[in-house]
């Protein structure tokens, strides 16, 4: 084989070109020295290869040429040892093996043992902005279009992505197209594995990270995650979207809730989590929701809810609003149903417990009582702390209050219910002009609402 030390391959090969396949693109080598037998070139020492994708480095190379007519060009270049690909804007892929395959416009970089091969850089220009990244694989492959730019990158037998040290996906395979979304499978019968959202820990079919958006899509999403120090739910969802900018979590779909012997929430449209580096901060839904408490917990309680929810976590408040149907309340302080909601609450050992509850317009309440207290009132507030229920009516209205055990009606602008508890018995007073017998539509309206039988006046 005939050898060509460095100095005559700057006066000889600097400079040479060879055209990619059917394009005007051109690829440029350089070596330290190069050697040359038929169809064959061999690259050796500090080899430097122009790309349209970018610079390449590597310790050697063997280039295999065609014929085409009375040209010889570039089939495929063989890469070895501490290969380095540069892309702009700022990226480096680096691997122990490769090859430039002209014929099929594509670049395959492989791992060796032990060292995979390793994708890093930054997701845009700025200084400021700019996320760090790193995907690691066992194979990547760069498919060209026409023109010599990346149409697809596959990364196979194996994918690690991470971002700013923080964020981590592992799946099996991943496929990056120019619309800067990175999308990662699972292997068959298996799962994506997510960690490092800002507490939460997933796994899903399908994961995509869209670069400029800073958006991270799962599809069949589900895991656990530490919300706060005392929500740490498990969870699962037919989407989820990590807007990592607008630090919100987006559940979409049929999701499902649940911390563990203390609550359990089911959605059916959307739920928003918005959080900030101290944690939850406020929750936002659409569609119909429902709240499952812990009755072996002491803190049994139900709402079901067609209406929009907002939950402000660091005042401790729900707001409920409702559109077709009522918002339901249900607990072992009775069931409540209204056109609008408050909900006050606390978290501690024994889960979701709501210290106090505003209920107003078209609001109806049963007692604890298996249904045998029953009221309209225009509102209703409740208090953990002395066990009461308020009703009220609006200006010139009356609280309706009929109690089957005690054989009581009462009509009044204001009405207090509380249960006794042991020997003691129910408190029931009434306020304000307090009438103690139904007027005959105030029954027809009672019947109506409640759907109770002949009763007697």
């Amino acid at each position: 084989m005939k050898q060509i030390d460095f100095a005559k391959v700057l006066l000889f090969f600097l400079g040479i070109f060879f055209p990619l396949s059917g394009t005007n693109s051109l690829c440029e080598f350089q070596a330290d020295s190069i050697g040359s037998e038929g169809k064959t070139i061999t690259l050796t020492g500090n080899v430097s290869i122009l790309h349209r994708l970018g610079k390449i480095t590597c310790d050697s190379a063997i280039v295999e040429r065609k014929e085409e007519g009375k040209e010889k060009l570039p089939a495929s270049i063989c890469l070895k040892d501490n290969i380095e690909l540069f892309l702009k804007p700022d990226s480096t892929v680096s691997c122990a093996r490769g090859m430039i395959d002209f014929v099929q416009n594509k670049i395959f970089l492989y791992s060796e043992e032990e060292h995979p091969v390793r994708y890093s850089g930054s997701i845009d220009d700025s200084e400021i902005t700019a996320e760090k990244f790193m995907i690691l694989g066992g194979l990547v492959t760069f498919s060209l279009d026409s023109k010599g730019e990346i149409e697809l990158v596959e990364v196979s037998q194996g994918t690690f992505l991470e971002i700013d040290k923080e964020i981590t996906v592992k799946g099996e395979r991943a496929v990056y197209k120019p619309d800067d979304r990175l999308s990662i499978y699972p292997s068959e019968e298996s799962f994506c594995v997510i960690t490092g959202m800002h507490g939460i820990q997933a796994r899903a079919s399908l994961v995509e990270w869209n670069f400029p958006e800073k958006k991270m899509t799962f599809l069949s999403g589900s895991g656990s995650g530490s919300f706060t120090d005392t929500i740490q739910p498990e969870f699962r969802a037919d989407k989820i979207v990590w807007d990592k900018g607008a630090s919100v979590f987006t559940f979409s779909g049929y999701s499902r809730l649940e911390q563990k012997e203390k609550m359990i929430f089911f959605n059916d449209d959307h739920i928003d989590f918005f959080y900030d580096k101290e944690g939850l901060t406020s929750i936002k839904t659409a569609g119909k929701s429902r709240l499952l408490g812990n009755k072996k917990l002491q803190s049994d309680c139900f709402f079901i809810t067609e209406g929009d929810i907002c939950v402000d976590h660091r005042l401790g408040c729900v707001n409920i609003g409702s559109t077709r149907n009522q918002i339901v309340f249900k607990g072992n302080i009775g069931e409540v149903s209204g056109d609008y909601l408050s909900l006050y609450y606390s978290l501690g050992e024994a889960g979701f417990i709501p210290e106090k509850i505003l209920i107003r317009d078209n609001v109806k309440f049963m007692g604890p009582d298996n249904a045998k207290q029953f009221a309209l009132a225009d509102l209703i507030e409740y208090s953990k702390i002395t066990g009461e229920w308020k009703l009220q009516a609006k200006s010139n209205g009356k609280v309706l209050y009929y109690d089957k055990i005690n054989n009581m009606q009462m009509s009044a602008p204001g009405v207090l219910y509380k249960k006794g508890t042991g020997l003691e018995k129910d408190i029931i007073q009434g306020s304000g002009n307090v009438r103690f017998r139904f007027m005959e539509r105030e029954l027809d309206l009672l019947k109506k609402r409640f759907n109770l039988s002949e009763e007697r006046k």
